[in-house]
């Protein structure tokens, strides 16, 4: 992430190499929002004290709400950050789609499947090479009859967000994973409520639908 004169941020997926700016599938969103600012140049200040100064907390804040958006860092092992995204996913009433790099969180998956069971529609994409390691879920969630497509590329699938019912958004660099959650520096921002970011996260991810193939 990037924060400009403490009124710009720019966050998202996005590596910055070539690869991922020329070739790779990523996000990046550029926000003005007061708070977003703030709370990301605070998380830059912990990072600078840790890593400079051996200093400082070693793990990530609780996030919490500002109005309709929410902050949430890693590590933060008491799961409480993870708690924040599965709300959001329970909070589903129509759609939920997934386009996230390493899916082997078993807490969010698990909520996926009850959605579709429940009759919702859940389209989830990931990367080829991730769907395979160990503990990932893709086959777990194909078998469990939700869609589910890879991109079969040597370039990463790297998004991670998730958009529920057309309006809201999670997004940042945090894979849903174990190890991002309790060891990893990443975040994670929702967005409640933004139609028209939600749009154009719905029409990324379609797009993508349409050229990747089904998982298996």
């Amino acid at each position: 992430f990037v924060v400009i004169d403490g009124a710009t941020l720019l966050s998202g997926s996005l590596n910055w190499t070539h690869a991922a700016v020329e070739r790779g599938n990523e996000n990046l969103v550029v926000s003005q929002h007061p708070a977003l600012c703030a709370e990301f140049t605070q998380e830059f200040r912990r990072l600078w004290q840790l890593f400079s100064e051996k200093s400082g907390p070693s793990t990530a804040p609780v996030g919490r709400f500002s109005g309709e958006v929410a902050v949430l860092f890693f590590p933060e092992p008491s799961m409480t950050n993870v708690q924040m995204i599965l709300e959001e996913l329970e909070s589903a009433r129509r759609s939920i789609e997934i386009a996230v790099f390493t899916l082997t969180l078993d807490l969010l998956v698990n909520a996926l499947i009850k959605k579709h069971e429940a009759g919702l529609r859940v389209r989830i994409i990931t990367d080829n090479r991730q769907a395979e390691v160990p503990g990932a879920d893709a086959a777990r969630l194909s078998k469990s009859g939700l869609e589910v497509r890879v991109d079969r590329s040597w370039y990463a699938m790297h998004h991670k967000f998730a958009v529920v019912d057309q309006k809201t958004i999670v997004n940042g660099s945090f894979n849903w994973t174990a190890q991002a959650t309790k060891g990893n520096q990443e975040d994670a921002i929702i967005f409640r409520n933004y139609s028209t970011l939600a749009s154009e996260f719905t029409a990324e991810f379609d797009r993508l639908w349409n050229s990747f193939q089904p998982y298996h």
